[in-house]
């Protein structure tokens, strides 16, 4: 394909590349959090879209020297191109179309929009714009269609440990201050349980703001997470252990980390 490299009209720090591409590699989609206020309320949940090229096809994308560097598109972020320029999600339906003969998708993925799949997949794009922020470069590029995608999604945290990613190398992670719905619970401490059981021994104690990262969603009442009991932001104790276990959420008020 012709590449034509170009200045974006008012935009200093990137350059376009003309023209589209068919390049196999691994297809990431997951869903991304977005909270709308500072305080309790339901956020708003997208799905993004992340493309690894192999190292075949990235023989095909430009590549420049800069400080003795080789810089190249390993990690591009996909936009809907029904979508404007500050919009790069993909509706719900089109995610579905496209990962419907794939058999193992997690229960959750769809049941709660948490977490990612990554999957095998030749895929086609165009208008590749690299962006250089703090002394780096991000690219991102147009989604056209997907030609060829594997009907069986490969061991999940393996395939993730294989991808090239360094800056926000986790954006589907969902971190979280907690309270204690005081009307509701005995204690103005977070209880965390061994088991998603109301009934069940309690692990440790969360006092209120501390931040924990959210692991995955049990059901409507519970949700599975990791914390440092004392890790708030004004506070942390490197000597306390890591803590995973239950939250019962009827009880707890989840908070947004801005």
């Amino acid at each position: 394909w012709n590449i034509v490299p170009r200045n974006v009209k008012g935009s200093s720090g990137q350059i376009a590349f003309a023209g589209e591409i068919t390049a196999s590699g691994a297809l990431q989609i997951y869903w991304q959090v977005s909270w709308m206020c500072d305080h309790e309320c339901t956020p708003e949940r997208t799905l993004q879209m992340r493309f690894f090229p192999d190292d075949k096809s990235l023989l095909h994308f430009p590549s420049w020297g800069e400080n003795h560097l080789v810089i190249q598109p390993k990690m591009i972020d996909i936009k809907n191109n029904k979508q404007s320029e500050n919009f790069s999600y993909f509706p719900e339906n089109k995610v579905r179309f496209i990962l419907k003969d794939v058999i193992n998708i997690p229960e959750n993925f769809f049941k709660y929009r948490e977490g990612f799949v990554i999957i095998p997949a030749v895929f086609r794009l165009s208008n590749l714009i690299a962006s250089k922020e703090c002394d780096a470069y991000h690219f991102s590029a147009a989604f056209i269609d997907i030609n060829e995608i594997s009907n069986v999604l490969p061991e999940q945290e393996d395939a993730l440990s294989k991808l090239p990613v360094s800056c926000n190398s986790a954006p589907y992670d969902e971190t979280f201050f907690v309270e204690a719905k005081i009307a509701e619970s005995s204690s103005e401490r977070i209880e965390v349980r061994s088991l998603p059981n109301i009934a069940s021994d309690i692990s440790a104690h969360l006092e209120n703001g501390t931040i924990v990262l959210k692991v995955r969603t049990v059901d409507d009442n519970w949700v599975y997470i990791k914390a440092i009991p004392g890790d708030t932001p004004y506070s942390t104790d490197a000597k306390k252990p890591v803590v995973f276990g239950y939250l019962y959420k009827p009880i707890v008020i989840f908070l947004p980390v801005n």
